[in-house]
């Protein structure tokens, strides 16, 4: 007999199955999208173009790279945070951050209170 797996279903006190399940979507597309960004301009980055005599497209599309990888470990970490039950509460003091703070950064980790603090 091979080994019995358990799934276990992290509940969240502050959020509704429906909401977990629709942050999860949103951030799996935007990993998705910032992976295929990353892997477009590292073919900029690693392609020798005769007219790039300067380099700025590599150093523009450099930057892009750094931009996207900085995204995905932002998102991986909310995703990580989601799996652990503790997405949506702040890092600081714990409390629930209001929905529509997280509509405009999925992978913030502040209250409003808390961010202001931070400033």
């Amino acid at each position: 007999m091979g080994p019995r797996f358990e799934t276990r279903r992290i509940t969240h006190s502050h959020l509704s199955e429906v909401e977990v399940d629709e942050v999860r979507r949103v951030l799996l597309a935007a990993i998705v999208q910032e992976y295929t960004e990353f892997e477009r301009q590292e073919a900029v980055v690693v392609a020798d173009r005769s007219e790039d005599t300067e380099g700025l497209d590599r150093a523009m599309a450099a930057l892009k790279m750094f931009s996207a990888r900085a995204a995905i470990e932002s998102i991986a970490d909310a995703l990580t945070r989601l799996d652990a039950g503790s997405f949506g509460l702040c890092s600081s003091c714990g409390r629930p951050i209001p929905v529509p703070r997280l509509e405009r950064d999925l992978s913030g980790r502040s209250c409003v209170d808390c961010a202001a603090g931070e400033r």
